[in-house]
């Protein structure tokens, strides 16, 4: 196998490992997004298990025009579902996410 290739393959191989907390960045883009779905997604992203209460239902916008790490993801993802008055706990690494108060 030539460098070339090797690098190419190295380079493909790096696109598509799985994905670590402290190096990779995303810029997130959801726009009138299930509410559920959205949890679900940055829980898989940011390897965090999230429980979600049966009431939690919704869409939801989250955009940043800057990408930010998973770190930051999920500290974002935090402050946006707050805002919109859900419960969220964060009970020993794992996301306790409940419906807003009526």
């Amino acid at each position: 196998m030539s460098i070339k290739t090797a690098s190419i393959l190295s380079a493909i191989s790096i696109a598509f490992c799985p994905i670590v907390l402290d190096a990779q960045e995303v810029t997130p883009n959801y726009r009138d997004a299930d509410v559920r779905k959205l949890v679900e997604a940055v829980g898989q992203l940011t390897g965090t298990t999230v429980v979600i209460d049966e009431d939690v239902d919704g869409q939801v916008t989250f955009k940043s025009a800057a990408p930010m790490s998973l770190r930051e993801l999920r500290s974002a993802m935090i402050a946006r579902l707050l805002e919109l008055g859900y419960e969220v706990m964060d009970r020993d690494g794992v996301l306790l996410i409940g419906a807003r108060d009526p």
